[in-house]
């Protein structure tokens, strides 16, 4: 038996071939990619404006499908947390009109951050184009007639680990032929993988890049994110992103988790501030987020106001970020932990 083409792992472009070589016209590309990335339907039989000869057609050669929908959690504050299929986890961030969308590359994480619950679960694979698409499905069948504004990759997993198909589906997220968010709504987080960076620059487009950075010298980092800075020390991952701004002319935004007690004191800040002094960046504070498995502890609301408070004094462009979605496990992937342990069953 003929193996069914998986079309959510294609561009609009691949997906106009694939249907011209179905001997039907043109139009009908068009027609399936606006159903699909437009509507959010993925069933021939919703698709009214196709004829139904060719609805059956649609479900002999390809397949629509989406890997199923476990669990869908709503936060307190209208964040919406997804788990499909196998370990497939993204959070919807609603603020009034402007909806943003946080996707995963990978089930599990091969990293080991000593602050994030989703590494305590290992790396299981990285998941394809199509399933990181599906996010971008489920994602925006919640929100119509609303469109997602913003798209970021800063669930499960490190991008750049599988870098093609996060390539891939940005490709289609930012196409004028499916969903259509432009390059600047869409920002990708690394934790600091070098090559990653580097290759991401050479694309030469106007997509935004977070680096995960949390401490500004390398005996703390070493100490929390142990296999990220030992192979990429502070010295590289720092002419990675100056190339990466001097190719694209994009600032980069670092992000600080504030950990109460260990990168918050006064020679931390300071740290920071002589590691970005005169780079072309923005510093996102974000307070520790409690996760099971971990020993750290959560800051109090009136330090992270004093260390963004301390930046700004030096000049540095800073928001602290306060996070949403806590009392669903959202902030930091821990429900696909606590699945994974036991301690939440199907």
């Amino acid at each position: 038996m003929r193996t069914k083409i998986k079309i959510l792992d294609c561009h609009p472009d691949v997906i106009q071939k694939i249907i011209m070589d179905l001997k039907q016209p043109s139009f009908r590309g068009k027609q399936l990619c606006s159903w699909l990335f437009e509507k959010a339907v993925t069933d021939p039989d919703l698709m009214i404006n196709i004829p139904k000869d060719l609805r059956v057609l649609f479900k002999e050669k390809l397949d629509l499908s989406l890997p199923e929908l476990v669990e869908k959690r709503v936060c307190e504050d209208g964040s919406v947390k997804f788990l499909n299929g196998e370990g497939i986890e993204s959070v919807l961030i609603k603020a009034g009109r402007r909806n943003t969308l946080c996707l995963s590359t990978q089930a599990g994480c091969k990293f080991g951050c000593a602050f994030c619950a989703s590494s305590k679960a290992g790396f299981d694979r990285n998941l394809s184009t199509g399933e990181i698409i599906s996010q971008v499905v489920y994602g925006l069948r919640e929100v119509l007639p609303e469109k997602l504004n913003n798209i970021v990759y800063m669930g499960i997993g490190e991008p750049f680990d599988n870098f093609e198909n996060t390539v891939n589906s940005i490709e289609i997220i930012s196409s004028d032929k499916a969903f259509r968010i432009g390059q600047r709504k869409i920002t990708v987080s690394t934790c600091g993988v070098v090559p990653g960076i580097l290759k991401f620059a050479d694309l030469n487009k106007q997509y935004e890049l977070s680096v995960s950075l949390h401490c500004a010298n390398n005996i703390k980092r070493n100490k929390i994110m142990p296999v990220i800075n030992k192979r990429y020390p502070l010295s590289k991952l720092m002419e990675a992103c100056k190339y990466f701004f001097d190719k694209t002319r994009r600032y980069i935004t670092f992000e600080y988790i504030v950990i109460k007690g260990f990168n918050d004191g006064i020679k931390d800040i300071k740290d920071l501030i002589d590691l970005l002094k005169g780079f072309s960046c923005k510093i996102n504070l974000i307070p520790f987020n409690s996760a099971i498995g971990t020993a750290f502890e959560v800051p109090e609301k009136e330090k992270v106001l004093e260390v963004g408070k301390q930046l700004k004094n030096a000049g540095m462009n800073v928001t602290v970020r306060w996070s949403k979605g806590a009392d669903a496990d959202a902030a930091c992937g821990q429900l696909r932990y606590l699945r994974k342990a036991g301690k939440i069953k199907d």
